[in-house]
């Protein structure tokens, strides 16, 4: 019993003392000339010659990735999140916070929890995978905002289209079709695009300008892809790890 005391006991402390730190990240792998520019809150710009397996760390400010033809790069981030960012896409990182539980000196697993995610997709492809239910992960795009929970997506942007594959989980678009949210359920992907229409008559003025949504099912042949290009993606992941040492989290590589 005393032991179940001091345990909840130390566990209590923990969340209490969370420190809301700038998320980390960590490049799994990358393929070419990957640009990676930081936007500091201060007006201040600077721009990374990113490494493979190094951590990186900033707070106050918004990162741009963006992989020109032939480039790509995995990227594992804090609260157990990967993503993988295809050739010839833009990625923004507005928000990327999460609670560290154990800020101690002592070297320790990281511990997170509370991860608040604002991410841009502005042309593209991105794979994301989220294993955590703690906090929230918004995705926005030109035409559609994305609330994604645990499981497994890929988002295209390209023109004036958006399309949501959810593999895993479920997937919320916010304002689509008479500005209601719109669930995307897992096995199938929706194409969101914005309706325009010229003659302005009857009932085809009520989406004039807003996102319209219609959902099908992944086909098989194309599920089988995502399932091993996921797992690939999540083989990746499981290479490394983040160990807090010294109040500071740093990605460990196991193989």
């Amino acid at each position: 019993m005393r032991n179940i005391i001091l345990s909840w006991a130390l566990s209590l402390a923990s969340s209490i003392y969370a420190a809301e730190i700038g998320s980390p990240f960590y490049p799994l792998s990358l393929l070419n000339n990957v640009e990676n520019v930081v936007f500091y809150d201060d007006g201040k710009i600077h721009t990374n010659k990113l490494v493979i397996s190094k951590t990186y760390q900033y707070e106050k400010c918004q990162l741009d990735f963006n992989t020109p033809t032939n480039s790509n790069i995995k990227l594992a981030l804090a609260d157990d999140v990967t993503i993988y960012l295809d050739e010839n896409s833009q990625l923004k990182l507005h928000t990327f916070s999460v609670n560290l539980q154990n800020e101690g000196e002592l070297p320790s697993l990281s511990k997170f929890s509370n991860k608040s995610y604002v991410f841009s997709l502005m042309g593209g492809a991105v794979d994301i995978i989220n294993q955590s239910t703690n906090g929230s992960f918004i995705l926005q795009t030109p035409r559609v905002t994305v609330s994604l929970k645990q499981g497994k997506y890929r988002i295209l942007v390209k023109d004036k289209n958006t399309i949501i594959v959810v593999l895993e989980g479920t997937a919320i678009a916010n304002k689509v079709i008479e500005s209601k949210e719109y669930i995307i359920e897992h096995g199938n992907f929706a194409h969101v695009s914005t309706y325009y229409s010229l003659s302005l008559k009857g009932m085809e003025t009520l989406n004039n300008g807003k996102p319209t949504a219609t959902t099908k099912p992944i086909s098989p042949t194309d599920l089988e892809k995502m399932k091993v290009s996921f797992q690939e993606l999540m083989d990746s992941r499981n290479t490394m790890l983040f160990s807090t040492i010294n109040k500071e989290v740093v990605g460990i590589k196991l193989r």
